[in-house]
């Protein structure tokens, strides 16, 4: 007789108490960041990097001022050929023979160069049959006079010397062209000018950078010891030192790069 497996009683397999594993969750505390503890990486950062940037953007920005305060001088010459053919106008009913040159220059007014005591000087030379040498000159150092033409044209008197000292000659300026007219028969062979304008706003401001950089610099120290970062704070005290360093040896660089310009 075969027993049936249903019908037999079937036991715990597994017998015994099962013990419960239990555990207490473990905590982990976040330690706050002391706001005085020393950070040598902001220190060196203040020391060095900062200073030594500081100091060659001051070096930069000194030679860039000056090559653009000479940027305001302007010059220029025109020769006239032998076989020019000058004209004429009367003035106070003589006939003057004129001399027109249209110069490279900035715009020209007489009076806003006389508000503003920018200089100004324009010459005319002369070399006769017999080799004898005269000019004409005009300056803001001349107590200058205006003279109407008879076409109602105004035009300032120039002081002459040499083989033209006892000649009248007068300009007119308009601009950029100038005519010059006299009263002698000699060939005019050559005109001159020179000058200086006004600075622009670009080299105005770029003038002031080399005092703007110090303060701003300081300005940065300041603010380092406020906000209690005295770790940049310190560095930047001992970059009071390495910044003139640094605009010493980047003069130096920049003059030898920039020789030729100089």
């Amino acid at each position: 007789m075969i027993d049936d497996p249903k019908s037999s009683n079937s036991g715990n397999v597994f017998t015994g108490n099962v013990g419960s594993i239990s555990g207490s969750s473990s905590s982990f505390s976040i330690t706050p960041e002391d706001p005085n503890r020393f950070i040598w990486s902001q220190f060196f950062i203040g020391l060095l990097l900062i200073p030594i940037f500081a100091g060659f953007i001051i070096a930069l920005s000194t030679i860039l001022s000056e090559d653009a305060q000479n940027d305001t001088y302007y010059d220029d010459s025109h020769y006239f050929s032998d076989n020019y053919d000058s004209g004429t106008v009367l003035i106070s009913g003589e006939e003057y023979n004129t001399w027109e040159v249209f110069f490279d220059i900035p715009d020209i007014d007489i009076y806003e160069i006389d508000d503003n005591d920018y200089w100004f000087d324009t010459s005319i030379n002369s070399y006769d049959s017999d080799g004898f040498w005269g000019y004409c000159y005009f300056d803001m150092d001349l107590m200058f006079t205006l003279i109407e033409s008879d076409e109602g044209d105004l035009w300032y008197s120039m002081e002459c010397q040499g083989s033209l000292e006892n000649t009248n000659t007068y300009l007119q300026i308009s601009s950029k062209n100038f005519i010059y007219a006299t009263d002698s028969d000699e060939q005019i062979s050559e005109a001159f000018v020179y000058g200086d304008s006004d600075m622009s706003l670009d080299s105005i401001l770029l003038s002031f950078l080399p005092i703007l950089i110090p303060i701003f610099y300081l300005i940065i120290v300041i603010w380092s010891f406020v906000k209690k970062n005295k770790s940049l704070g310190f560095g930047l005290l001992g970059g009071i030192i390495v910044a003139p360093v640094s605009f010493c040896f980047s003069i130096l660089f920049l003059a030898f790069l920039f020789f030729d310009s100089w």
